[in-house]
């Protein structure tokens, strides 16, 4: 049986109202049984997609910074394109730094 997204949305709120007096671990379980989490694979696939995307992206202010500070013109300024590269370049790194969280 395929049910709708408003028949799915219905069956959560209405678990919801149900568990609302209970412990939050309770109403986890009840959720899970309700809509199953992700599988890893699904995680996975995710977050390949989103680096992929950081990189594509990553390249393509790489190719702007270089158009607009090689285009010969006195008025462009580098640092200012340098704003678009930057916090991509960032974002990318930290994927892949420890986490504060994490004892060494």
């Amino acid at each position: 049986m395929t049910e709708t997204a408003a028949e799915r949305v219905q069956a959560v709120q209405s678990l919801l109202e149900a568990t609302a007096h209970e412990p939050a671990t309770v109403k986890q379980a009840a959720l899970e049984a309700v809509i199953p989490p992700p599988g890893k694979s699904d995680v996975g696939f995710l977050w390949k997609s989103f680096i992929v995307g950081l990189l594509v992206l990553t390249l393509v202010s790489i190719v702007g910074v270089l158009w607009a500070v090689l285009d010969g013109n006195a008025k462009t300024d580098a640092k200012t394109a340098l704003l678009v590269f930057t916090p991509l370049v960032t974002g990318l790194f930290g994927l892949f730094a420890p986490s504060p969280g994490q004892g060494s």
